[in-house]
């Protein structure tokens, strides 16, 4: 009977080394996944709050053209200010927004367009000018939010055309 002790205690410290080997492999196999997650969770946070700046000037930009198209002047980069009781485009570039991690830069353009009348984008330009004609009555918003995530450089952007509609 001692010797069916000993094997049987064999058995339980064999599966309990079985099981703590199982258990091991199992943790190991979700730490590299949680990091994953906590880092893809921090990024998903900076592209929210970017998103919120970028909208933001775009729509300070379009408002300050919907009321006064002679506002900005043509080809400049504009900042957002936050007055007592207003908010408007002032020429400069942002930086520093939300604990010092983003920054914004705001460009109104006249747009450009080809003898059909389609737009013509900047990355068309042929040495940096207008290979078309250059349109008053029409200008582009464009809104780059920059900013360091892990030491890589990301940004986001968007573009708007806004028309002037109104007439003297």
């Amino acid at each position: 009977m001692n010797k069916n002790k000993k094997t049987t205690s064999g058995y339980v410290l064999l599966e309990a080394i079985i099981a703590l080997v199982v258990f091991v492999i199992v943790v190991l196999s979700i730490f590299p996944m949680l990091s994953f997650l906590l880092k893809r969770t921090e990024r998903s946070k900076y592209g929210s709050a970017a998103s919120v700046l970028l909208q933001e000037g775009t729509e300070v930009a379009y408002h300050e053209l919907a009321t006064n198209w002679a506002c900005c002047g043509i080809d400049g980069n504009y900042k957002v200010v936050f007055a007592a009781s207003s908010i408007h485009l002032i020429p400069g570039t942002e930086s520093g927004l939300l604990q010092t991690r983003f920054s914004r830069n705001i460009t109104v353009e006249k747009a450009c367009r080809d003898q059909t009348g389609n737009l013509i984008f900047r990355d068309n330009y042929i040495n940096n000018t207008c290979p078309g004609v250059l349109d008053g009555n029409s200008r582009v918003i464009t809104t780059t939010i920059s900013w360091d995530e892990g030491g890589q450089n990301k940004n986001i952007a968007s573009q708007l055309m806004v028309f002037n509609i109104q007439t003297n």
